[in-house]
């Protein structure tokens, strides 16, 4: 990897400091769009509509198609967040991406918000305030990347590469942040911007419910590595491995939370107190960090796991290995609370999700065990797994899967 795609492969999106700056229309069926390296053919249904995802940075993402005549913007696919943003005409060193800023002007059916003292914004999406008659907001992230945007309401669907056709039907009036100004690494990212899909009213999958889309409030990312899919309205059981398992998400409103009990290197338990893991904020599944974080109070327990179940010291350093010396590496096992008093879930992270290669025969682990408090799951530990985010039943499930979509 480059030095870009290095730092990207690091960043963590999604996870917000407080800043103070502050959604497709007919089927009512589970839609899949799917995610991969070439363009599918747009198809008629919509539940059978696909489209690609290039996989950045160690981040997935999806186009939507934006206003009229449609233009196309890619964003990363983000739990962790809860804002829809992506660069506009005159943004400030906003970087280049895979397409050219969304262009205002040229969108008959865009609406720009204006206001006196903020009562005229769309309050659905947090942050935002009345500045010299135009409504802004703006977002400050973990790892020192920021933007400032307007807000703006146009029509958006989730679509495909190539071609605004696939999924038109599922247009809808969507508020989202049409970005002025960008810093760090919003600026180098390969994606235009971020879709936000923490559990909160801008979510685009609680804004296609409440204006009769779908039949459910929820969606799953389905993450292999080069692509994968996503369904709207929940989840689509024909491409599972094993049968889907719910753990329970500990928080009503914002991110996914789930508790975790228990942590195996191998067989070899990581003998702490559950507590540990779930302090503060707990252990979060956010689609936008690419890395999964433990924290650090049971980072001499993790270690003394590794050591007991490999012999070797754990290390996020850079190790020679072969591939079949990376794969005798030993699966990382989470077992999660169960929702609604049925059986706890068990999730297991092989050594292919958590090593990443550096060269044909260097390996550096993903697993980090540096969180001050709590932890997060990342994209990392949701590959090869359909999550499912069942916002109406307040659970996450998972289920085994080779993420490609059927057909």
């Amino acid at each position: 990897l480059n030095a870009t795609a290095s730092l990207m492969r690091a960043a963590r999106f999604s996870r917000l400091l407080l800043f103070a700056w502050g959604w497709l229309v007919a089927s009512a069926q589970p839609v899949r769009v799917a995610l991969g390296h070439r363009a599918s053919r747009a198809r008629r249904r919509a539940e059978s509509a696909s489209a690609p995802l290039v996989q950045g940075y160690g981040t997935h993402f999806a186009y939507l198609w934006v206003g009229t005549p449609p233009q196309r913007v890619s964003v990363i696919v983000d739990t962790g967040s809860s804002i829809t943003a992506f660069p506009c005409t005159g943004c400030a060193g906003c970087g280049s991406h895979t397409d050219p800023y969304f262009q205002l002007t040229s969108s008959a059916s865009l609406t720009e918000f204006h206001c006196a003292q903020g009562r005229d914004c769309d309050l659905a999406v947090e942050q935002v305030r009345c500045a010299h008659g135009q409504c802004v907001l703006g977002q400050r992230y973990a790892e020192g990347s920021s933007w400032a945007a307007q807000q703006v309401r146009d029509v958006v669907w989730i679509g495909a590469e190539e071609g605004a056709e696939a999924n038109a039907n599922l247009a809808i009036n969507f508020t989202f942040a049409c970005q002025t100004s960008e810093t760090g690494l919003f600026i180098s990212q390969l994606a235009d911007g971020i879709m936000g899909m923490m559990r909160r009213g801008s979510n685009l999958a609680i804004q296609l419910k409440d204006q009769g889309k779908i039949d459910a409030k929820g969606f799953s990312l389905c993450f292999r590595s080069g692509g994968g899919f996503m369904t709207l309205g929940g989840t689509d059981a024909s491409h599972h491995v094993t049968p889907m398992q719910y753990a329970s998400d500990r928080i009503e409103n914002g991110w996914y939370t789930v508790q975790v009990l228990e942590i195996r290197v191998g067989g070899a338990k990581v003998e702490i107190g559950n507590e540990v893991y779930n302090e503060g904020k707990g252990i979060i599944v956010d689609s936008g960090t690419t890395d999964t974080y433990l924290p650090r109070k049971c980072a001499a327990h993790f270690e003394k796991a590794w050591l007991e179940a490999t012999g070797s010291t754990y290390s996020v350093r850079m190790l020679r290995l072969s591939e079949d010396e990376m794969l005798q590496l030993p699966v990382v096992s989470f077992t999660l609370q169960g929702a609604a008093g049925g059986p706890d879930v068990v999730v297991e992270m092989a050594p292919e999700d958590y090593m990443e290669a550096q060269t044909e025969s260097t390996y550096v682990s993903r697993l980090y065990l540096n969180e001050p408090m709590g932890g997060v799951l990342g994209a990392n530990f949701m590959r090869n797994h359909d999550v499912h985010f069942d916002l109406d039943n307040g659970r996450v499930g998972f289920a085994k899967s080779a993420c490609i979509q059927p057909e």
